[in-house]
């Protein structure tokens, strides 16, 4: 069995999309999942399944989602492995963040944001974002992630809203619940 982490997009956002956690557990139970559980309310999911094609995966939480729920939410699936990986390149970007500035990089991590993809974005991507940063704003490609560095907030970034327009699914979460998420699937959660 591989241990699975889903992040679906744009659940619990507002009054939009609105999913109780134990009914999306649920909806992953039926599916054949197992040791279903969810981190805060906006669709993180901790899960184990046989399957080994993350693709295939995504694709049966979206329909079972869309049947259940009847909205669409664009899932991105990591491994235990990539979501290591994450953490690793996070400390990585940090440093490059913070660079010569007296900024710290407890600092960074405060303000670091991960836009996680479903596949490789395309050549140029990050000239486009480069040109929607505004402030002290950075971003940092690195596989199917970009690190986002948005000390003024997420919602009134160009360079955050940005990222949604890049051609592939994406789904955005800050450090404290990627560092849980990681934290967790090495020291198993109490049934959240």
């Amino acid at each position: 069995m591989e241990v699975y982490l889903a992040f679906l997009r744009g659940i619990n956002v507002a009054a939009a999309n609105r999913i109780k956690m134990a009914d999306l557990r649920k909806v992953f139970s039926d599916l054949g999942f197992t040791e279903v559980q969810t981190y805060i309310q906006s669709g993180n999911v901790i899960f184990c399944s046989p399957a080994a094609d993350k693709h295939k995966i995504a694709s049966q939480i979206e329909q079972a989602v869309l049947t259940s729920f009847g909205f669409q939410s664009p899932v991105i699936i990591r491994t235990v492995p990539e979501i290591s990986a994450i953490v690793q390149e996070a400390a990585r970007a940090a440093k490059e963040i913070a660079g010569d500035e007296n900024t710290s990089s407890p600092a960074i991590f405060e303000y670091l944001h991960i836009a996680m993809y479903s596949g490789i974005l395309p050549p140029g991507v990050m000239e486009r974002l480069d040109a929607m940063k505004s402030g002290q704003e950075a971003c940092i490609l690195s596989g199917q992630e970009i690190f986002l560095y948005l000390p003024s907030g997420v919602h009134a970034s160009k360079l955050a809203a940005g990222i949604s327009r890049l051609g592939l699914p994406v789904t955005v979460r800050n450090w404290k619940t990627i560092h849980y998420l990681a934290q967790a699937v090495h020291n198993p959660m109490d049934g959240k």
